[in-house]
């Protein structure tokens, strides 16, 4: 399961203020770890990530980035750059593959890095 919420932004005199998160946003549960992941477009598939237990609060900061998320037998397409906030649940199988030459995005979850804890595979 997947949710998309409307993200802030806020024109500044020397630019653009975006708010990721704050301990009262719905979807925020608990501070886990933070990850920046730059990725670069690219004609191999990547592998889908399945979290027992960890949610995944993701912001696009730069380009556009395509989630797929697989629930039961359908597979949801989503293109996301920077003004949506895509909150992943845990046992959701999902990928993401970058749409523009260089992407960037954060992705904060509610845990600490545990490699049992996370599953990849080619589906």
């Amino acid at each position: 399961m997947y949710k998309i919420y409307k993200n802030k932004v806020f024109n500044t005199k020397i630019g653009r203020l975006v708010k990721f998160t704050s301990k009262d946003s719905k979807f925020f549960k608990k501070f886990g770890e933070v990850y920046f992941n730059v990725i670069k477009r690219s004609k191999k598939e990547n592998d889908w990530i399945f979290h027992k237990k960890y949610q995944c609060i993701i912001l696009v900061i730069e380009g556009e980035i395509q989630f797929n998320i697989k629930n039961k037998k359908k597979i949801k397409k989503l293109n996301l750059s920077n003004k949506r906030i895509l909150v992943i649940s845990p046992c959701t199988w999902f990928k993401f593959s970058s749409k523009t030459k260089n992407a960037l995005f954060v992705n904060l979850i509610d845990g600490t890095h545990d490699p049992k804890e996370t599953i990849r595979e080619k589906i």
